[in-house]
């Protein structure tokens, strides 16, 4: 039997390549809206408390887009309770990264 590259199964229905892959595209970027809506009001509350450098290194940061929030517990959620703001490099450095 000839296998047919035009097609795919996407959860059961076959679909068209291009259209399989423009959905897996649509559904990454809501996904990234949906994380975007969470963490930016979290960053913006730590940023206006008074955290303005890395809380690994020290380094202050110059603008708000320049730090990455971090969960000091990742078994728990996003909250203000539960993260801080690190630069880049720290947080690339962290384990599990």
């Amino acid at each position: 039997m000839q296998r047919n590259n035009r097609f795919s199964t996407f959860y059961g229905i076959l679909v068209s390549r291009p259209l399989s892959r423009l959905y897996r595209r649509w559904v990454f970027a809501r996904l990234m809206r949906d994380e975007i809506r969470i963490k930016r009001p979290i960053k913006q509350e730590l940023w206006d408390a008074g955290m303005r450098e890395c809380q690994a290194c020290g380094q202050r940061f110059s603008a708000l887009k320049g730090a990455e929030l971090h969960r000091k517990d990742e078994d728990k959620g996003y909250s203000v309770e539960n993260c801080e703001l690190l630069c880049r490099e720290c947080h690339q450095e962290l384990p599990g990264r």
